[in-house]
């Protein structure tokens, strides 16, 4: 049946090449934005898994096509746009990808509707070997195999699975599959525009982040055939120096020295605090036990987003936990880390099937002195789950009959994924464009953190609590630089209130951009006064961490005239 099957593509494909070498014209789309009819979107993705899984299952060279666009990693994610791509000829043929597509479709019309519905249809070639190195991955894919399921971002609790335009059984959401799998998907990367006059969309990156452009039928499957489930452990490689059950909050006198010797001055001259005097003083204004009473700004100095990581909730993508409490100390411990109500696993995952890299923004707000609260940073992470989780054990179930074979499928719970720190720096210095200019702006700024789902950006109301000094001056009207006066008398009875009698704490509206239905990961202040370094021992400094609860982070100064010093560092060493 399968021999059978595979020589009536293989002629249909044949018929169809000398077709299109006689006329490469035989059907002219309707563009993009203009007055057709469309159809439900998810109805669209079906449709175009089911046509998909036909051509690819019949045409090795459509197969190669498809992982070498994966590869490229347009979006930073191994996700081939189809807008993008529909019109390049498929090496081996004169056909084009959309020419090829409307062969195993119903009718010529099929596409237009579904290309109509879905203006930015994406396929995902995934890689799921962080989950185990067994599990498919787009990098060891053999496409001279017709081997490949094709799925669509269901969302379901079962995934539906298409082989030839057949469905071959569906396979749980919480289980990730050793045989080959693409599955077509919207791309929460890319935005669209209006349409122009001529009816084309325009397309852009949600964030540069995302931007990658610069870089160079068998028998069906025999569904819920299960058998023994036994546990993996993932002693294939080392977990690396950057779990946080590991780390901590630990930085080496080594690497702090590399990238911020001023942190290490400030902590050997005033420690956690000197009568009332603080780190960033000497860092950012160059005070000291012998210059207690003036200081001058260093504008070159900044902090930097040292690192940062997510608990085992927040890497699953739920969007249910309340993501507003804040750890008022910045600590917390391994177990906390793990949350004390952590998410179903096959509800996280379902999630997991369609999405590749991790999307992360974090917007900085600051209040200047008389002026209103707004964003003075904004940051995009395009990120693999293998640079943010660790996963120490997972499932693997028996057995999967697929193609007259036996595949394996693996899951994993939560309790045994291990959060990792990750180190923004590495390529480009994520520095936040505020020297801490008491004399402009207020003496703390805000981060607000979410994952980002959809390109259709909402905005959203919130407030929170700005403080401004008024024993600051300025050397001239100008602001050449601030100078910090009295220093002592400003930071007394600072300590744990928070409090002094010249400084003023008000309340802000800010305007936070969310995308459409993105998990909120929660916001946190930080302060001019917070310590940088909490504590030494051996050859370790500790830093302060901020958490909201899903989101931890730590900061760092650094001097910019060093940028590539600590970027290089960072690079080498994580």
């Amino acid at each position: 049946m399968k021999h059978f099957i595979k020589l009536q593509a293989i002629i249909a494909i044949m018929l169809f090449i000398a077709s299109c070498q006689k006329d490469n014209n035989l059907y002219i789309e309707n563009a993009p934005g203009t007055n057709v009819e469309t159809i439900d979107a998810l109805e669209a993705e079906q449709q175009f898994a089911i046509i998909l899984s036909r051509a690819v299952a019949a045409n090795e060279s459509l197969r190669s096509f498809l992982k070498e666009q994966a590869l490229q990693q347009f979006d930073n994610d191994y996700d081939v746009f189809y807008p993008y791509v529909k019109d390049y000829i498929i090496p081996g043929t004169s056909c084009t990808f959309r020419e090829i597509l409307i062969s195993y479709s119903d009718n010529a019309e099929q596409l237009s509707l579904i290309e109509a519905s879905l203006p930015k249809l994406t396929i995902l070639v995934p890689d799921y070997s962080w989950v185990n190195e067994n599990c498919f991955s787009v990098n060891y894919w053999d496409t001279a195999s017709d081997i490949v399921i094709v799925g669509f971002d269901d969302m379901q609790d079962e995934h539906f699975m298409y082989y030839a335009g057949e469905e071959v059984g569906r396979i749980p959401a919480e289980v990730f599959p050793e045989f080959p799998v693409i599955i077509v998907k919207d791309n929460e990367r890319i935005s669209t525009s209006a349409a122009t006059k001529s009816g084309n969309v325009q397309y852009s990156f949600v964030s540069p982040a995302f931007d990658g452009t610069n870089k160079n039928l068998a028998t069906k499957g025999n569904y819920g055939l299960w058998g023994d489930i036994d546990e993996v452990l993932n002693n294939t490689e080392a977990a690396g120096p950057n779990l946080i059950s590991e780390v901590g909050d630990k930085i080496s006198a080594a690497e702090l020295s590399a990238i911020s010797p001023e942190t290490i001055n400030a902590y050997n001259e005033f420690g956690t605090g000197w009568n009332n005097a603080c780190q960033r003083d000497y860092i950012y204004y160059g005070m000291s036990k012998n210059n207690p009473d003036n200081g001058v700004l260093y504008k070159r100095e900044r902090d930097i987003l040292y690192r940062f990581a997510l608990n085992a909730s927040a890497l699953f993508s739920v969007a249910d936990a309340d993501a507003d409490g804040e750890d008022p100390t910045g600590m917390k411990s391994k177990m906390e880390l793990r949350d004390a109500d952590l998410p179903n696993c096959a509800d996280a995952v379902r999630r997991m099937w369609a999405n590749g890299k991790y999307e992360l923004k974090i917007e900085v707000f600051q209040k200047t002195i008389g002026g209103a609260a707004g964003i003075i940073d904004s940051f995009a992470f395009s990120i693999d789950p293998s640079e943010l989780m660790y996963v120490t054990k997972c499932d693997r179930h028996y057995k999967w009959a697929l193609f007259n074979q036996s595949w394996n499928t693996y899951s994993l719970e939560t309790a045994y994924v291990e959060p990792k720190w990750y180190y923004p720096c590495k390529e480009s210095l994520t520095e936040i464009k505020n020297n801490w200019n008491l004399a402009t702006s207020s003496d703390n700024i805000y981060f607000v953190i979410s994952e980002i789902d959809q390109s259709t950006t909402i905005q959203k109301q919130s407030s929170t609590t700005f403080k401004q000094s008024f024993s600051v001056t300025t050397t001239n009207q100008n602001d050449i630089g601030a100078t910090l006066k009295d220093a002592l008398e400003l930071k007394k009875g600072f300590g744990a209130s928070g409090t002094y009698g010249t400084e003023k704490t008000t309340t802000d509206g800010i305007t936070i951009t969310l995308t459409q239905n993105s998990d909120e990961l929660g916001a946190r202040s930080v302060e001019y006064v917070d310590n940088i370094v909490t504590n030494k021992q051996a050859d370790n400094y500790y830093l302060k961490r901020y958490g909201t609860g899903k989101f931890f982070f730590s900061l760092i100064p650094v001097d910019l005239k060093n940028e590539f010093a600590v970027t290089n560092y960072l690079s080498t060493h994580h």
